[in-house]
């Protein structure tokens, strides 16, 4: 085959009227080059020219042979030589259009198969019934990314780019009310096996768990400290967690499946990223077995945190405790949103009396999934809200709701006195979110 950046001539024979073709073949074709040169092959082939025909197929082998020894470009030599330059000439197109079509295949994003999801959950029980557990951390670490699959993620099966930081937010508000005693026992739960000290995140939010008990309005109102908690969060996931997450067995037989993401051999040299990146696939079954998931993960970590605080037997009022989302008092948000929207209901448009008359709504309900961002806030009639409970607005109040919050942007982002305070970051995630409900009906 042409050695790199050589374009060589793709003809047709000459019983055929058609035009010549060049393609590079290093490069990317463009849709329509592929769809012509592709579309010659097949007349070829209809045209009872069925040495093209077996070429193809020899193509594919060759091909198929060429990237399992690590080859990145076809070579024209591999092929059997008979002196028939005619046959030659097809095996080239063969060749080409083969390569150029799986380059195709590889960059675009095709949606998960049903064995693809089935295949990634085994992996994932996997992960959650072999893989050894000194800490709760490779649970948080799973709940964070499904949650960043929904959040910024898309079902196309595209790779997915996460930055380090965002993963540290999610470990935050998944320990947040961890680090606060559990009231049955009065004390702290163990999130590790190290009996001399706690787990290094719980340490991280033992001062500050004692202010709030809502459920991401902390990070809001202390933001003198958030900066500091998310660095050294993520140092702790990076340098800890990353590396293990995959890896499943005993230590003397552990195997490593890297099906979630790739990253260094050490600790050390994770220590230093700042992302990662989710393979092609993953983002997908993250977001479409989210409700599985969560469900394998809570419960595996329900058991762990059983098993190393003995004090626990089998209290029911566990999974609550450390699940159980807690929400922002939304209400506190009445009288600004009552002056948002000019005193009216956001779904009836019909005049609120005042701002007690009416009930602050999570537009995305809460049971669907808990968010509590002012960007995800309406005030609405209490009559409104008690009739649509956890169902999913009309097409047109998403809209509605979409458009309030891009023109009313600044302002929701303003600090408490002036505005809402919420964060910049939450307009995109609450927009992806309500992409992935109303997905799902």
């Amino acid at each position: 085959m042409a050695s790199d950046g050589e374009i060589f001539p793709l003809r047709p024979s000459a019983s055929t009227s058609e035009p010549s073709h060049r393609i590079a073949p290093t490069t990317r074709a463009s849709d329509p080059e592929l769809v012509e040169c592709t579309a010659f092959l097949v007349r070829a082939i209809m045209m009872r020219q069925h040495d093209c025909a077996c070429a193809s197929a020899f193509g594919v082998s060759c091909f198929a042979r060429s990237v399992k020894a690590g080859a990145s470009v076809l070579r024209i030599r591999d092929a059997p030589s008979d002196g028939h330059t005619y046959r030659r000439r097809n095996l080239q197109i063969c060749l080409e259009l083969t390569y150029l079509y799986t380059q195709r295949m590889e960059d675009a994003a095709i949606a998960p198969t049903a064995e693809f999801q089935l295949e990634f959950l085994t992996k994932v029980e996997r992960i959650l019934s072999q893989g050894q557990s000194t800490t709760t951390y490779k649970f948080a670490l799973l709940i964070a990314l499904t949650n960043i699959a929904v959040e910024q993620g898309a079902d196309s099966g595209d790779a997915l780019e996460v930055r380090l930081d965002d993963i540290a937010r999610q470990y935050l508000d998944l320990y947040w009310n961890m680090a606060r005693p559990f009231p049955r026992v009065g004390a702290i739960l163990k999130q590790s096996t190290n009996n001399a000290k706690p787990a290094k995140i719980i340490t991280l939010l033992a001062r500050e768990a004692r202010h709030s008990q809502s459920s991401y309005q902390r990070l809001r109102a202390y933001r003198a400290t958030r900066d500091s908690l998310i660095t050294e969060t993520r140092r702790t996931l990076a340098r800890d967690v990353l590396y293990r997450l995959q890896t499943v067995g005993t230590n003397k037989e552990s195997q490593t499946d890297r099906f979630l993401y790739e990253h260094p051999p050490t600790a050390a040299d994770c220590a230093k990223l700042e992302r990662l990146t989710l393979k092609p696939g993953v983002a997908a079954c993250l977001r479409r077995l989210r409700g599985v998931i969560i469900a394998m993960v809570e419960a595996r970590w329900a058991l762990w945190v059983r098993e190393k605080n003995d004090s626990l037997a089998t209290d029911r009022e566990l999974e609550q405790f450390l699940f159980g989302a807690t929400r922002t008092n939304v209400a506190v948000y009445a009288e600004r949103f009552y002056d948002l929207q000019g005193g009216r209901c956001f779904y009836t448009s019909k005049k609120l009396d005042d701002p007690k008359s009416g009930e602050v709504d999570h537009f995305i309900p809460w049971a669907r999934y808990p968010f509590d961002s002012p960007f995800n806030l309406v005030l609405a009639s209490k009559a409104a809200n008690n009739k649509l409970r956890d169902d999913l607005k009309p097409p047109e109040w998403r809209e509605k709701w979409l458009e309030r919050n891009n023109m009313h942007f600044l302002r929701l982002i303003a600090p408490a006195h002036d505005g809402f305070a919420a964060l910049r970051e939450d307009r995109e995630t609450v927009r992806a979110i309500a992409a992935w409900v109303y997905a799902r009906g």
